[in-house]
């Protein structure tokens, strides 16, 4: 069963408007930006 996830890899075009995105408006919380 799995329990969580640890990490994962996503390829954007645009960094920063992915970043909004996932932050805003899915609620997840960013532990690294590179």
């Amino acid at each position: 069963m799995i329990r969580g996830i640890n990490h994962i890899t996503l390829a954007v075009r645009d960094i920063d408007e992915s970043f909004k995105f996932y932050a805003d408006v899915l609620g997840f919380k960013p532990i690294q930006k590179s």
